[in-house]
């Protein structure tokens, strides 16, 4: 899960850098997230289950459940910066540059 973080983090730096952010990118975030969610509710149900027959059991399986809201946390906030980025994008002045001056001007 790590490395997905890591990975989307690399996509936001490109995408401040290049200045582009894909419809597809932003889909495939989303796409993630929503994933995540489902993972979420999965476990979830997985430990509700397994908490009638061992609440000890299910009391581990908590730290599970944190780290999927911590994973989907990251991801929304890295997936807001990519939105933040392309937002951005259209509002930046652009700048001319002097034409170069040709020697004996």
């Amino acid at each position: 899960m790590e490395e997905s973080g890591g990975q989307l983090r690399h996509l936001v730096r490109t995408a401040n850098t290049i200045g582009h952010v894909s419809e597809e990118l932003l889909r495939t975030a989303e796409q993630t997230c929503s994933s995540i969610h489902e993972e979420i509710a999965k476990c979830a149900q997985v430990i509700s289950t397994v908490a009638t027959t061992s609440p000890y059991a299910a009391g581990q399986l908590g730290g599970l459940d944190d780290a999927l809201h911590l994973v989907l946390l990251e991801i929304t906030e890295l997936t807001s910066e990519l939105y933040s980025v392309r937002s951005r994008l259209g509002q930046a002045p652009i700048l001319e540059l002097p034409s170069p001056q040709q020697k004996g001007d």
